[in-house]
């Protein structure tokens, strides 16, 4: 076990599973949903206007791959899974519905892992091919109209959203990044470890949930937030704010990591306050940085 392990970190720290980036420095998640070696089209199901409507809940959990959720062409449901190389039939993503539940499951079976300490180039290699060749790419196109709920589970993997409108977005990661743009929900809750957090401006929520361990978040609001909390340990977060009528963060939330801000804040009665608001940013950094700027 303890080889095991030790091969693991080994892998890791060579680069061949996914570690955190700087989304300053990605493509948009349209661009970025389909890796340029899967060219192959593993599997494509289209669900029928009919079959479509009845379905008011996604649930995707996936091992390995980018997953991108777009708006569809029209009143159908498109799922494609794309790859290196054509998987055995057994591995192929699983497809079912049952009380208006749209579930999507990968089942990849990761590759094995070398018992030894040290591993040769060639070794490496073929281990990376392996990995490489076994990461699938999910698009998944909904029709435009409000689902009651998407949810999505994955370790190294991560998931986009576009354009799509839910009442509650649940979206959980190990070394991912989770990307929303021109999303709408009622409550919007992304956790990622090892992973970052980016929110585009035109993303509107009621509630906002973002936590992020060894990862940045990254959020620009063009309307100030209704409820926000954000945590990020070992990361920055950086909160984009529209011009408004004032907020406040308790200053017991300021123990032990920097601060930036383009609001002029007062001190008083144990918080840090903007204007005379009274709307609270519920944010936190463990050995990071919180950044506020300006829209």
């Amino acid at each position: 076990m303890k080889k095991r392990i030790l091969a693991v970190l080994l892998l890791w720290t060579m680069g061949l599973f996914p570690q955190t980036t700087a989304f300053a420095q990605s493509p948009p998640a349209s661009e970025q949903s389909v890796n340029t070696q899967k060219a192959i089209v593993a599997k494509k199901i289209v669900l029928s206007q009919k079959e479509a409507a009845a379905i008011d809940t996604i649930q995707i959990d996936w091992k390995k791959g980018q997953t991108t959720v777009l708006p569809s062409p029209d009143q159908s449901i498109y799922i494609t899974e794309r790859a290196a190389i054509m998987p055995k039939d057994t591995q192929k993503a699983g497809i079912s519905i049952k009380d208006n539940v749209l579930l999507i499951t990968d089942y990849t079976i990761m590759p094995d892992l070398p018992q030894t300490e040290s591993l040769s180039k060639k070794e490496y290699e073929k281990i990376q091919e392996q990995y490489e060749n076994t990461t699938y790419d999910l698009e998944v196109l909904l029709p435009e109209k409000q689902y009651k709920e998407f949810y999505f589970y994955t370790a190294n993997a991560g998931c986009a959203l576009e354009n799509v409108s839910f009442d509650r977005i649940t979206a959980e990661t190990i070394y991912g990044n989770l990307y929303f743009s021109g999303v709408k929900a009622n409550t919007l809750s992304a956790k990622t470890v090892r992973g970052n957090v980016l929110l585009h401006k035109n993303t509107l929520a009621e509630k906002y949930d973002l936590h992020s361990v060894n990862g940045n978040i990254d959020a620009c609001f063009a309307v100030f937030p209704t409820q926000l909390q954000a945590r990020s340990q070992y990361g920055t977060i950086t909160l984009t704010l529209p011009e408004n009528e004032g907020f406040f963060i308790p200053r017991k939330q300021f123990n032990g990591y920097a601060f930036e801000s383009a609001f002029d804040l007062k001190n008083k009665n144990d918080k840090k306050i903007y204007k005379n608001g009274e709307a609270l940013l519920d944010v936190f950094c463990r050995n990071g940085t919180l950044i506020l700027k300006r829209l």
